[in-house]
């Protein structure tokens, strides 16, 4: 037996080398966990999660203007997702026919093909976020260089407040990137929709 013994410590340094570098392959093609952002906000208390290759950005005043509570931008691939608000939205069913909810669907079919270049709406449907129901917008549009595709999926969901001063406030939650990532970016937009909750 002895003298297999020098044949034998090759073949299982050999055999160990190749186990190491295929569990090494392994591990560096594994996925990394992603992690995980939470924004809360105690005025409308709200709270939603982004990965954290979203990074949050400041907002300006012109932001706060046009009633944005929350913009966040990932670089690569390029995509944005951001929170808008309106309030006191719950005299617009007193003054239309339908819910608050169909109504401001309405004003979206109405308004946003005038607002995007090459407008075209691709779906609509009602969905359940956080067991409230919201109306969910798929559209495409030209970006700004009149060039490159862009893709849009905008969520409407509203809740009524206690507190007078806000009434029944309508959240606008946006998801939009490149058409060509859309898709390879949408099952984040999905799991941030998930993570969206009233407090």
């Amino acid at each position: 037996m002895k003298k297999y013994i020098p044949f034998l410590i090759p073949i299982i340094l050999l055999i160990l080398t190749i186990g190491a570098f295929f569990v090494y392959r392994y591990y560096q093609n594994k996925p990394k966990p992603i992690k995980w952002i939470e924004y809360s906000n105690e005025d409308f208390k709200l709270k939603v999660s982004y990965p954290e290759s979203f990074l949050s950005k400041t907002i300006s005043e012109d932001d706060k203007k046009a009633k944005y509570i929350f913009k966040s931008e990932q670089i690569s691939p390029s995509a944005l997702f951001s929170i808008r608000t309106e309030e006191k939205v719950g005299i617009l069913s007193l003054a239309q026919k339908g819910s608050v909810l169909d109504v401001l669907s309405q004003n979206v079919e109405k308004q946003y093909p005038g607002r995007y270049t090459d407008f075209k709406k691709e779906k609509q449907e009602k969905i359940n976020v956080d067991n409230t129901e919201a109306s969910q917008f798929y559209f495409t549009y030209l970006g700004t260089d009149n060039s490159t595709r862009m893709k849009q999926r905008f969520v409407i969901v509203t809740k009524q407040y206690e507190q007078k001063e806000l009434g029944t406030v309508a959240f606008y939650l946006s998801f939009q990137s490149q058409e060509s990532d859309f898709n390879q970016l949408n099952s984040n937009f999905q799991k941030i929709l998930d993570s969206f909750k009233f407090l």
